[in-house]
């Protein structure tokens, strides 16, 4: 909503690292499965968002950062609930290999 809108986004973004937890990289993680790869990098794939290709590829030069990887790896050993283990493994994948 933030992209479509013509919001702030880095503004955004910079807000959803300052929350602590393991709920925001969670999220973090369930967005690395929406990413897509091409010529550029890793993009949020939506059809929402096909006009916003540059803002896309923010989003996923934002989740591959050192900062997203380990806070992942982090919650992946503090949290206990397998299939959340799951999408914190998978997003990982994602953000290390770029694919």
């Amino acid at each position: 909503m933030i992209i479509t809108a013509g919001g702030d986004l880095a503004r955004a973004l910079a807000a959803w690292d300052a929350v602590p937890g393991d709920a925001p990289v969670i999220h973090c993680a369930l967005c690395a499965s929406r990413l897509r790869s091409d010529d550029e990098g890793l993009a949020l794939d939506s059809v929402w968002l096909t006009e916003h290709h540059i803002e896309c590829l923010a989003v996923g030069a934002w989740l591959q950062r050192d900062a997203v990887i380990e806070r992942i790896r982090a919650a992946f050993f503090a949290v206990t609930d397998p299939d959340v283990q799951q999408v914190l493994s998978d997003g990982e994948v994602v953000l290390t290999t770029g694919c």
